[in-house]
């Protein structure tokens, strides 16, 4: 199969099976490429992504909501596994704890009939207008944080539960000081895109953060022999 020249791997978009509570639908009157549509819009917001499989590109979906127990656990040296790089850490100046999602879209006056807004300076919130424990945390933590507000715009999304999965979402992801860390494995450990574990790394264990930390897999290789790992943090509600 295919969307103008590139090569899907059907099996690989099992995964959207897991958006199945999220509804959108877009016209488009103009000229463009399926798959570039689909890159410029839908997954820049939604949390997926695409990867590279055995017969073209994959969808894999990242977790919108993770408990402990959801986790499985993976001791990386019990496995005979080891820690590639040094872990990588976003920095705290790329939040933003503000953070605006305009929706459905009302094509006679080209413009968006409804949006949705988180601050966490509101004094009086409304149904569309609110804080969030994800932007007062980020503020109280980083008091000189930038105050510029994330504003996007969906004209691919109507469904009023939808955008507020997509904008919770969003914002939480624009909160989160996440860390990367990259793991060779066994080729008998297989592990898929989108995978959540809970990551013991034996070298790492003396800062105390590193002892079954809850991650999903951000990427995987397709290579046989030892594999190299990408996992990403990511907070337990």
């Amino acid at each position: 199969a295919s969307w103008a020249s590139v090569p899907l791997d059907v099996d690989g978009w099992s995964a959207i099976n897991d958006l199945d509570r999220l509804a959108f639908a877009a016209v488009i009157n103009e000229p463009v490429s399926p798959w570039g549509w689909i890159q410029d819009n839908p997954l820049k917001l939604l949390p997926c992504w695409p990867v590279e499989g055995p017969q073209g590109i994959g969808l894999a979906t990242a977790p919108m909501s993770v408990q402990a127990s959801d986790a499985e656990p993976l001791d990386v040296e019990a496995v005979g596994g080891w820690r590639e790089d040094p872990v990588q850490t976003r920095s705290w100046q790329e939040l933003r704890p503000s953070y605006v999602l305009n929706y459905a879209p009302d094509v006679r006056l080209g413009s968006m009939r409804r949006r949705i807004v988180f601050d966490p300076d509101v004094s009086a919130p409304t149904a569309t207008v609110a804080d969030t424990a994800f932007g007062r945390n980020v503020v109280g933590r980083y008091p000189q944080i930038s105050r510029a507000v994330e504003e996007v715009t969906a004209d691919w999304i109507g469904d009023a539960g939808t955008a507020s999965i997509i904008a919770v979402y969003n914002h939480r992801l624009l909160t989160e000081l996440w860390e990367e860390i990259t793991i060779v494995l066994p080729q008998e450990i297989l592990l898929r895109p989108g995978q959540i574990v809970s990551l013991t790394v034996a070298d790492l264990e003396g800062s105390g953060k590193w002892t079954e930390r809850v991650c999903y897999v951000r990427s995987a290789p397709r290579v046989s022999g030892p594999a190299k790992y990408t996992f990403r943090t990511v907070e337990v509600d």
